[in-house]
């Protein structure tokens, strides 16, 4: 059987979403070829190197038409060489419906995937247009299918988000890591102004926050004084950072309610007590005051934070059973590999 993937995703990191899926797909025996379509479509800009972060800023930004066909026209030729089982596309890559069609008479025993872990609301107009064209379009907002389906999709699949073990997971501290990252409540992520004004409402506590330097911009003192001073790049080091806290903090951009984000099982995965915004798919995966704790409202996140800092064993309790809940009981990126799989009437 042709195990052959070829996923289509611009660069790559270790702890990106579409790189913990390789790591499964790979886990389970299939080769995988990645097609990265930002590097493609740099090729046909005829500038110098030197300009390099100017061109991919607007690249990022712009729509160019000429540019997006030679580089879809590049993906469709690697495809045909490759003919993979599988062609897996991350997101919202830039690539024009009329290309999926492409690719789906090039590859006509191929299964075109879409996995898309954003929020719908940053859906582009490309991954709008192309969703009648997926054999399967993955997306871990379970309230959104009926709306995708009145977008012509007739493919949207529930994958929720999930841990990969092999980057996030428990790990025994050094004293000098003790020492870098020892506090009592954590935070590592992007600054938002929702972010700071919630952390705002921490004033006086032990708050760490790891994450770029936009940090360095927020308004309120005393939060910009918590900022760590850089981000953190991989998983070891997002582990540890909140593995020495008693009180790690995941709270869920509005734009995913009712639904969940990555943090919601990465945090588990490292065996450590997650605070984390109350909604329904949380409430249906993890048993509230059992495997994990819910705020609604920044008054309640400051009442649990100062509940929860005096009882560790409790903190324990739920860090455990967050733990066996998640990584043991079907929550990893190979048990979601293996939803698509099913789906697919595939054998992994």
């Amino acid at each position: 059987m042709n195990k052959t993937v070829l996923m289509v995703v611009s660069g790559s990191f270790e702890g990106g979403l579409m790189t913990c899926y390789r790591r499964a797909l790979e886990g389970l025996g299939f080769g995988v070829e990645q097609f990265d379509l930002d590097r493609t479509r740099r090729a046909f800009v005829p500038a110098p190197r030197a300009f390099d972060p100017v061109v991919n800023r607007l690249l990022a930004h712009l729509d160019i038409a000429i540019i997006n066909q030679r580089a879809d026209r590049a993906l469709v030729m690697a495809a045909t060489k490759l003919d993979p089982q599988l062609v897996v596309i991350s997101c919202n890559e830039p690539i024009r419906p009329a290309t999926l069609v492409q690719l789906k008479i090039a590859l006509p025993r191929a299964k075109l995937i879409n996995i898309f872990p954003d929020t719908l609301f940053n859906m582009r107009e490309n991954v709008v247009q192309g969703l009648p064209v997926y054999d399967l379009f993955c997306t871990h907002t379970r309230v959104g299918i009926p709306y995708l389906e009145r977008l012509g999709c007739r493919s949207a699949f529930y994958v929720p988000l999930a841990a990969d073990p092999s980057i996030h997971r428990p790990f025994t501290l050094s004293s000098a890591e003790e020492q870098e990252y020892r506090c009592d409540v954590v935070y590592v992520g992007n600054w938002r102004p929702d972010h700071e004004a919630l952390f705002a409402r921490l004033e006086g506590m032990d708050l760490a926050i790891w994450g770029s330097k936009l940090w360095a911009g927020a308004k309120n003192r005393w939060v910009r004084s918590r900022w760590r001073g850089r981000p953190l790049h991989n998983g070891e080091d997002y582990s540890k950072a909140h593995i020495a806290a008693k009180v790690c903090l995941n709270p869920i951009d509005a734009l995913n309610m009712p639904g969940h984000n990555q943090r919601v099982f990465e945090l588990p995965a490292c065996r450590v007590f997650s605070l984390v915004s109350r909604s329904e798919d949380v409430a249906e995966i993890f048993r509230e005051g059992e495997s994990v704790a819910c705020f609604d409202s920044p008054d309640e996140m400051v009442e649990q934070i100062r509940r929860y800092l005096k009882l560790p064993d409790e903190r324990k309790r739920i860090a455990d059973a967050a733990y066996q809940l998640v990584v043991e009981g079907g929550h990893t990126y190979r048990d979601r590999v293996g939803m698509i799989l099913e789906r697919l009437g595939i054998s992994g």
